[in-house]
């Protein structure tokens, strides 16, 4: 205990209530810990979860709940925790009504990572009439459920101090799927994983799902997903990165889903060169994180996710290059989910997404022009660098010719086609060496988290910023 509090404490950008309420979450985490083992040992022993892994990952369906047990504790320390934003502004073309998170041309011109308050106090947001209420419903569950403290008017805060009490919203990736957070925008941060296990506060689920869903004092949502509002024990299902166990046994409680939960160990065990599928409800069950912290760029972020089908070849996504390489973070390409720029949040939509998804052995690709600026400990070929440059002049030329041929802000929704952009991302992965083409990291796949960001097709090979 005393060492986690310790390192915490030390952390420069927390606030004395963030540290605060993260002490009392953890002592609580600690307090549940046993009892949710025990849980946990019963559940890993049921016939579906042997089941799930004689499917997946046959050497792991015949050890024990107890071994299963450790390695799955192994398996989620090394998961990433994950913030996604879109990279345009809302109102240009191919983008989001409103603004739902920083943009990339906002978190050029800061050294923070700007949760949504402060965008939305930044750009007037919380007074129009749109969003009003949305503040004040976020408002209300960031106070309720994480603890996080209140603004001196609800939904509205009045000032930099009362915004730095929040914290971004994030995901933990317990899907290794290799887009990230590809419902909530293009462009996905994975957090250090230092100050992820310093900073966050989980949630077993989307805690916006539960305002919409199980908040009886709004109107009935539709769409919705199978839900069981009484399953969360409100801040006191409120957790913290070292202690995930219990918040994985309410997950599946809450989405009352056995999938919610076996689609997780399936994708947790999977080996390298063969990820067990997914499918679209399986992105909405994921676990929340709320870094109770400001978080810098400088000394809070590992590497970046990009989205191949919105930025691959667009000007933006050229920004996104340079900003990676200012910044010293390795940039990653991912097919994902592959619906082209986000111009809305796709929550509520996944359910009907067709898959299978996350089939793809080694499905991130790295940016060869950023690794050699930030000195991955790859070796970037000429014809890495060739094939590489050859896709984004052509990608590049398509966009242009979408774009000449209607200049309307949603042209993008009649002439994407996923087709073509899978057979882009193909050909290049084609091109690309093994050395470039990654896979999310596993359990002792890498000794040093902090500095490795992947595991290479060319022999199982550790990716580093040197």
């Amino acid at each position: 205990m005393w060492p986690t509090l310790l390192v915490y404490a030390l952390g420069a950008d927390t606030t004395e209530w963030q540290q605060q309420v993260f002490k009392e979450v953890l002592l609580n985490s600690q307090r549940q810990a046993k009892h949710a083992d025990s849980l946990l040992l019963e559940r890993l022993g049921k016939p579906d979860v042997r089941a799930a892994l004689q499917s997946c990952c046959p050497e792991a369906a015949f050890k024990s709940p107890v071994e299963l047990q450790s390695m799955l504790a192994a398996e989620i320390a090394a998961c990433e925790v994950v913030s996604a934003f879109n990279a345009r502004d809302p109102g240009t073309p191919h983008s989001l009504p409103f603004w739902f998170g920083p943009s990339l041309h906002l978190t050029q011109n800061t050294t923070q990572f700007d949760n949504l308050w402060s965008v939305w106090r930044r750009e007037h947001e919380t007074h129009s009439p749109f969003l009003r209420d949305a503040a004040r419903s976020l408002d209300d569950l960031e106070t309720g459920f994480y603890g996080l403290k209140p603004f001196s008017r609800r939904g509205d805060p009045s000032s930099d101090a009362e915004v730095r009490e929040r914290g971004v919203y994030a995901l933990v990736n317990l899907l290794r799927f290799e887009a990230g957070s590809p419902l909530y925008g293009d462009i996905s941060l994975v957090l250090s994983p230092a100050s992820a296990a310093r900073y966050s506060l989980i949630s077993p689920f989307d805690t916006g799902s539960w305002t919409v869903m199980c908040n009886t004092s709004r109107r009935p949502w539709k769409p919705s997903y199978p839900h069981n509002c009484s399953a969360f024990p409100s801040s006191n299902g409120i957790g913290v990165l070292n202690h995930t166990v219990r918040s994985l046994l309410l997950n599946e409680q809450y989405w009352q889903s056995p999938q919610a939960f076996l689609r997780k160990v399936e994708r947790l065990f999977s080996p390298h060169a063969k990820p067990a599928p997914l499918s679209g409800t399986d992105f909405v069950h994921y676990i929340e994180a709320v870094p109770a912290a400001t978080l810098r760029f400088s000394s809070d972020i590992r590497f970046v996710i990009a989205d191949f089908s919105s930025l691959f070849g667009a000007a933006i996504g050229a920004e996104l290059q340079r900003w990676a390489a200012r910044q010293g973070w390795p940039l990653t390409w991912s097919l994902g989910l592959n619906l082209g720029p986000m111009t809305k949040p796709r929550f509520w939509s996944a359910g009907t997404l067709q898959g299978p998804f996350g089939s793809e052995p080694y499905p991130r690709l790295i940016d060869p022009t950023v690794a050699i600026a930030v000195s991955v400990n790859v070796s970037v070929t000429k014809a890495d660098s060739e094939a590489f440059a050859s896709a984004w002049a052509s990608a590049k030329a398509v966009r242009g010719s979408l774009a000449d041929a209607n200049r309307s802000v949603s042209f993008v929704n009649s002439t994407f086609n996923a087709s073509d952009w899978a057979v882009r991302w193909r050909s290049l992965r084609e091109h690309m060496s093994g050395a470039l083409r990654v896979a999310p990291l596993h359990r002792a796949s890498c000794l040093e988290l902090e500095r490795c960001f992947g595991v290479a097709a060319l022999r199982d090979a550790c990716v580093c910023v040197q």
